[in-house]
């Protein structure tokens, strides 16, 4: 009887070890084909809404590392994107340094909100981050109540990441339900998602679609925004962005909030790094206000198309005119000077000499009167009396032709040089300006152009560069001084140049020692309201508007303009008249002389 208790017990055993068994293998079947199921829609999704030829990686929490290797032997199947990999309990060796390429498409594969947290910080900490990717985030749990599960995932993702083409997949039974969100629907809501969309559902055992059979990954960026606020921050309240700031606002319905309350001794380079610090800490949205393009700013903002370039450059002192008594010894070199007058006490000598030798009158017979009658030929005057002898005739014929082609030049030159006398060296290169002695200062920002450079001109133009700023002072100073010079922004400069006098004081140095910069605005890392910004940026500065409003700030502060011509005066004459009481004063003298002369030879 034991023994048939004890059979019947051992049999009962078995039976159940056995349903054990075929109950686990039931279930792991299930899952598998769960487990392929849901490959089969991440590859289907992935193939007809991914960007092809870009980066696609695939993260996973390490939960459903089953679901991870399907997925991936059919994306390496289909050989349609590169293939990353990442996974929450794997150790990153070091961050990607070197890439061509922001990642073009996501699969999260996650177990719920707090997975996501994790691969998402994960994620992000690489330089191939791009938050305008599109995301495809796969639960890989069935879930009873998908809608609530999947508004906390969406909620997650934009909070953390501005990511805005995302779609997320819960499973419930044998369906598949897509969801998606869609920001600023309502100016109580704005930013804050308050709810998922249901986009479509997908029956994974017939591999059909349920409801909507349109795109999964809609337009999400709003074409206005209800009314909805949103923050600026600026360096200073008189920025010349915010008229193009308030169209944009009106058209896009957005309300703007400025952020400028700054101390008024603060610099500008320290106030552009406040609005930037603002926005990187979430502070504001937006910082504008004739900010420089930055690669190691736009790193961690985002900038916004270029609305205006302009460049910095070296302004010096203008070369001054050279005085008009120098300029008409430059006519010609001191060599020839020399010859002319040789040559003038040559003919002079010649003459007296053939006037000696043959029947002349006594009029060329004396040094004096020689050098008397070649010096008014010289002056385009006549002689005292026409030579008899032919010899005689030919040198003073020659000594004419030979005066007639110097007056020519020499009034050639004189009338050009009266009317522009021409200036002095003007300093052209960095060399020149330590060279000619002259101090020289600009704002603490520009020195990144020259601290690390290797060239000895820079480092010798760092140790003897002095603080200043603003320009305007800096620019003032060479207008005051004449023996400054600065670097600053072109367009600033000119600006303040139109509303002084003396502005012809101030010139730029070269083309080659001038930065080209962009101005742009930054927004945080994945704002929405960059799209529509940009859009409405790039309208203008095709339409010509931002060339238009320059010019028209540009032509408001300058007078309307004269011809130009030019007036002789006495001044420019004043050369004639110094020659001519030289002379006087030199007859002054011999008359004098000659008096002096004459009482003591008679005494």
């Amino acid at each position: 009887m034991l023994f048939i208790i004890h059979f019947i017990a051992v049999g009962n055993m078995k039976t159940v070890f056995t349903l054990a068994v075929f109950a686990l293998v039931e279930t792991l079947s299930r899952e598998r084909t769960h487990q392929r199921h849901l490959a089969l829609c991440i590859t289907t999704i992935a193939r007809r809404h991914f960007d092809l030829d870009r980066t696609l990686l695939v993260s996973s929490s390490g939960s459903g590392d089953g679901l991870l290797d399907i997925v991936m032997e059919n994306l390496q199947n289909i050989e349609l994107w590169p293939l990353r990999v990442s996974r929450t309990d794997s150790v990153t060796l070091a961050p990607y340094e070197k890439h061509h390429d922001k990642i073009g498409s996501y699969v999260i594969l996650t177990g719920g909100p707090e997975d996501i947290e994790k691969q998402v910080d994960k994620i992000t900490d690489s330089v191939l981050w791009g938050d305008e990717a599109r995301f495809l985030v796969v639960v890989t749990k069935c879930e009873a109540i998908p809608h609530l599960l999947a508004l906390n995932l969406l909620r997650e993702l934009w909070d953390n990441t501005k990511a805005l083409n995302v779609l997320v997949a819960v499973y419930e039974n044998s369906v598949l339900h897509l969801y998606t969100s869609f920001p600023y629907q309502s100016d109580k809501s704005c930013e804050i998602i308050t709810d998922a969309v249901l986009l479509s559902k997908w029956d994974t055992q017939s591999d059909t679609k349920l409801g909507n059979n349109g795109t999964l990954f809609p337009d999400k960026y709003p074409r206005h925004f209800h009314g909805c606020r949103i923050d600026i921050s600026i360096p200073h309240s008189k920025i010349a962005e915010k008229t193009y700031i308030s169209e944009t606002a009106k058209r896009l319905n957005i309300t703007v909030n400025y952020i400028s309350g700054r101390p008024n001794d603060m610099s500008l380079y320290d106030r552009i790094r406040s609005s930037i610090s603002e926005v990187l800490l979430g502070s504001s949205e937006i910082t504008v206000g004739g900010i420089p393009l930055i690669k190691d700013i736009a790193d961690i903002l985002d900038p916004s198309f270029s609305y205006h370039e302009t460049k910095y450059t070296w302004y010096v002192p203008c070369a001054r005119p050279l005085p008009r008594l120098y300029s008409i010894s430059r006519i010609f070199s001191a060599s020839v000077w020399a010859v002319v007058v040789v040559v003038i006490f040559a003919v002079s000598v010649i003459i007296w000499c053939l006037a000696n030798r043959s029947l002349e009158t006594s009029t060329y017979t004396s040094i004096s009167n020689d050098l008397y009658n070649v010096w008014a030929i010289a002056m385009g005057v006549c002689v005292t009396e026409m030579p008899r002898t032919c010899p005689l005739r030919l040198i003073i014929f020659s000594w004419m032709c030979y005066c007639f082609a110097i007056n020519a030049v020499f009034q050639t030159f004189f009338t050009s040089y009266l009317v522009d006398p021409g200036y002095d060296k003007q300093i052209r290169t960095l060399e020149e300006l330590i060279d000619s002695g002259l101090k020289f200062g600009f704002r603490p920002e520009f020195d990144v152009y020259y601290q690390n450079s290797n060239y000895e001109i820079h480092k010798e133009l760092m140790s003897r560069k002095e603080h200043c700023d603003p320009p305007s002072f800096c620019v003032q100073r060479i207008i005051d001084t004449r023996g400054y010079a600065t670097l600053a922004e072109s367009y600033s400069i000119e600006n303040y140049l139109n509303t002084v006098n003396n502005s012809n004081y101030v010139c730029t140095m070269n083309d080659l020692e001038a930065y080209p910069v962009k101005i742009v605005a930054y927004f945080s890392k994945g704002s929405i309201f960059l799209r529509a910004f940009n859009k409405a940026l790039v309208s203008s500065v095709e339409a010509g508007l931002a060339t238009k409003a320059v010019k028209k700030k540009v032509s408001s502060t300058v007078s309307n303009a004269v011809d130009n011509f030019f007036v002789f005066t006495v001044s420019h004459l004043s050369i004639a008249f110094y020659l001519l009481l030289l002379g006087h004063s030199v007859s002054i003298v011999s008359f004098f002389f000659e008096v002096i002369y004459k009482k003591r030879a008679e005494s």
